[in-house]
């Protein structure tokens, strides 16, 4: 593994367990709504609560930036590369819930 997906992998740690939570909430939801045409609310409330983790991190977590700015990477790609695994892992088990609906 290279040193920049590592380096993004480990600044994902920090939002990791809150929105992997929120990720199978959504799937819970999906499940017990017995259809699939709840995925847009749910996205939207994906989006919003990434954000919502997104500036907890930024403003708690100031200092351990400093760590990731040291190592070559901006706060952008940062947040940009948190954001997209994020997503993609969240499409991903919302596939397969799909799927076995």
């Amino acid at each position: 593994m290279n040193k920049s997906l590592r380096l993004h992998l480990l600044f994902y740690r920090n939002f990791a367990w809150p929105t992997n939570v929120i990720s199978v909430f959504g799937c819970y939801s999906i499940i017990e709504a017995g259809t699939a045409t709840y995925f847009i609310p749910i996205a939207m409330i994906k989006v919003i609560t990434n954000g919502l983790i997104g500036v907890m991190v930024h403003f708690f977590k100031n200092n351990q930036l400093y760590f990731f700015q040291n190592l070559g990477a901006s706060t952008g790609q940062l947040y940009a590369s948190a954001f997209t695994i994020d997503m993609s892992l969240w499409f991903l088990m919302t596939a397969i819930t799909c799927f076995l609906i």
